[in-house]
C-alpha cells in the first residue's frame, strides 16, 4: 500500500488522520490507525484482513490518497496582476511617524533594532495622500466595498488632516460602500473626533492593556508617565454622551504582556465604560525586538483554563457562562477553523501553502514617503517588503516574490500534511536582503504543531457533540 498524504491524530476517546486531499478528519478504530502509524513511520507492515477491509472501504470513498501537489505555486499567481490592478480591498495611510506614547513593546521605539524604523518626525504630505487615495480609487474598480485606514505613529496627531483626506476620499469614491478606520493609543480620543468618526462610517481600534497597574507598565508617554489615567478618563467622557452607541465604532486591541496575571488583565473589563465592546487580544509581538516574549507560570495556568471555559461556552455545554473578553479572539479562531474543514475531491496539481495574502491587495500601506509595502505589519526598512511606490505603481515581481514564498522550499511543502492550513507569512522570513530557505524551514516545526493543536480542538469539539451529546 502507497504511504497515503495523512497526519494522525488520536485523542482519549478515539483515534483519527486528517485527510489532506479530502480535506477532513476520520475516525478510525485502533487497529487500523496502529496500521496507518507503521505505515507512515516506514515499517514493514501487511494488514489483516479485517483491517484490509476498512482501508479498502475508505479508499472507496477517496480516503487515504497518496496524491501531492505537483507543484508549488500560488493559485493567485496568474491573477495578481488583475487583483492589484483592479481589486485592492484596503488602503493604509501613515499619516505621521510621530507618537506621543513610548510603548516599552512598540517596534518603533526599539531604538538598537535595525530590522524596523524608529519614532520619527516624520509626516505625510497632503499631496502624498491625496495621491494615494486617487491610486487606490484606479485600483479598487471592481471591489465593491472600500476602506481607508488611517495609521502612525498615532495619527490623531493629525485630526485636521485626517478629516481633509476623507471629505477628498468621499468626493471620489461616489457609488461605493466606502468605509474608514484608524488606530489610536486613545489618549487623543475626544468627543469632537468620536462624533465626526460617528458620523463618517469609521471604525476605531483603541489601545487598552489592561488595568492601571499592568497598562502603565507598558504604554508610557514620551516622559515616562503612564497613558491610563488619560485613556480611562477620555472613555468615560464618550460613555456618558454616547452609551451603547460606542459599541458600533470602538473595538478594544489588548497587547497581552505574558508576564502579568492574566486575570487582572481581564478585570479592566468589568468596567461599565467598557462591558459590551468588541475585545481583541494579543500576545506582545517579539519579531522586530532584541528580547524575547516570556511567559509566566501563572499566566500560562490561567490562559489555558480560561480557553477551556471558552470551548464550554462555545458547545453551550453551561448555560449563561461568561468567558474572559481576551479569550473571544480564541475561541472564534476556533468556529472559523471548523468551518474551513469543508470536504474537496483532492489536492490541486498546483497549489501553495496557504498563509500568503496577496500582497497590497487587501491592505495596501502606504508610508509617509509614498512607498508601497503589503501591509502594515512588516519592515518599513526593508527593500524586499517595498512593493513599489507613488511614482511607479506597485512591483508585480517583488509582490509574486511575496506571495510565492513557498517556492523557497518546494520539495518540503510538497510534502507537507499542514500546507493546507500553514500560516507562513513574508514577513519573518528576510533574512540579509532577501527571503531566506533557512528562516522559513526554521519557522516550520512551530507551524505544525500549532496546526496539530487547531487538529485536536476541532476533534474536541466534534465529541462533546457526537460522544458527550453537549
Amino acid at each position: 500500500m502507497e504511504k497515503p498524504f495523512i497526519h494522525l491524530l488520536s485523542s482519549i476517546n478515539g483515534f483519527y488522520f486528517y485527510d489532506v486531499n479530502k480535506n477532513e478528519v476520520v475516525n478510525v478504530d485502533k487497529e487500523v490507525y496502529d496500521f496507518l502509524t507503521k505505515l507512515l513511520n516506514d515499517e514493514e507492515v501487511k494488514p489483516s484482513e479485517e483491517v484490509k477491509g476498512k482501508l479498502d472501504k475508505l479508499k472507496r470513498n477517496n480516503y487515504l490518497s497518496s496524491n501531492t501537489l505537483k507543484e508549488i505555486r500560488h493559485p493567485e499567481s496568474d491573477n495578481l496582476e488583475y487583483l492589484l490592478d483592479r481589486h485592492i480591498n484596503q488602503l493604509i495611510l501613515q499619516v505621521t511617524q510621530k507618537c506621543n506614547l513610548r510603548c516599552s513593546y512598540c517596534a518603533y521605539s526599539k531604538f538598537d533594532n535595525l530590522d524596523q524604523r524608529s519614532h520619527s518626525n516624520k509626516e505625510m504630505s497632503m499631496e502624498t495622500a491625496k495621491r494615494a487615495v486617487d491610486f487606490f480609487l484606479q485600483h479598487s474598480s471592481d471591489t465593491e466595498k472600500v476602506v481607508i485606514s488611517f495609521y502612525g505613529g498615532e495619527p490623531l496627531l493629525r485630526f485636521y488632516f485626517i478629516k481633509e483626506i476623507v471629505s477628498y476620499a468621499q468626493e471620489s469614491f461616489i457609488g461605493k460602500d466606502l468605509r474608514f478606520s484608524l488606530t489610536t493609543n486613545t489618549t487623543l480620543l475626544t468627543e469632537e473626533v468620536m462624533e465626526y468618526s460617528i458620523n463618517n462610517n469609521f471604525d476605531i481600534m483603541i489601545s487598552l492593556d489592561g488595568p492601571e497597574e499592568i497598562h502603565n507598565l507598558n504604554r508610557k508617554f514620551s516622559n515616562g508617565t503612564g497613558s491610563f489615567a488619560k485613556v480611562l478618563d477620555n472613555l468615560k467622557k464618550l460613555r456618558n454622551r454616547y452609551g451603547d452607541e460606542l459599541k458600533k465604532v470602538l473595538r478594544v486591541n489588548t497587547v497581552m504582556d505574558p508576564k502579568n496575571d492574566f486575570d487582572k488583565m481581564n478585570s479592566i473589563f468589568e468596567n461599565d465604560i467598557l462591558k459590551y465592546l468588541p475585545v481583541n487580544g494579543v500576545i506582545v509581538e517579539d519579531f522586530f525586538s532584541n528580547e524575547r516574549t516570556t511567559y509566566s507560570d501563572k499566566f500560562i495556568e490561567k490562559y489555558i483554563y480560561q480557553i477551556f471555559v471558552g470551548i464550554l461556552s462555545l458547545i453551550d455545554a453551561v448555560k449563561d457562562l461568561r468567558t474572559y473578553p481576551l479569550i473571544t479572539t480564541i475561541i472564534n479562531d476556533m468556529y472559523e477553523f471548523g468551518e474551513k474543514m469543508i470536504e474537496t475531491t483532492g489536492l490541486p496539481e498546483i497549489g501553495a501553502p496557504s498563509g500568503p495574502c496577496i500582497p497590497g491587495g487587501r491592505r495596501l500601506f502606504v508610508n509617509v514617503y509614498g512607498k508601497f509595502f503589503p501591509c502594515e505589519r512588516v519592515s518599513e526598512v526593508s527593500e524586499v517588503m517595498n512593493i513599489g511606490n507613488l511614482d511607479e505603481g506597485i512591483n508585480i515581481k517583488k509582490a509574486d516574490n511575496l506571495l510565492n514564498v513557498g517556492r523557497l522550499t518546494t520539495m518540503e511543502c510538497k510534502k507537507c500534511w499542514a500546507l493546507r492550513k500553514c500560516s507562513i507569512c513574508a514577513q519573518k522570513l528576510e533574512r540579509d536582503g532577501e527571503l531566506s530557505e533557512d528562516a522559513k524551514l526554521s519557522m516550520c516545526d512551530e507551524i505544525r504543531t500549532s496546526i496539530e493543536g487547531k487538529l485536536k480542538e476541532y476533534v474536541l469539539l466534534k465529541e462533546c457533540r457526537t460522544i458527550y451529546k453537549i
